[in-house]
């Protein structure tokens, strides 16, 4: 898909479907094609440091808030 965008095949408006969705959609409005294609640049986080950053704030909201979390 990525040589695909990046030789104007698709843009976007190109209609994306993908398992779990209902129907065909704009490009553009399915986040995980949208920012995986659109996107350029060097990322601000790589995998590892993103998905600690989001447990850190999972962790916190629970012992923010741990009635709601069944703690």
């Amino acid at each position: 898909m990525k040589d695909f965008w990046e030789d104007g095949i698709l843009s976007t408006k190109s209609r994306c479907w993908a398992q779990g969705m209902e129907g065909w959609r704009p490009l553009h409005s399915v986040p995980q094609l949208k920012w995986s294609l659109v996107a350029t640049g060097q990322p601000e986080m790589n995998e590892t440091d993103l998905a600690i950053t989001v447990l850190n704030i999972l962790i916190r909201m629970c012992e923010s808030y741990p009635s709601r979390f069944g703690l």
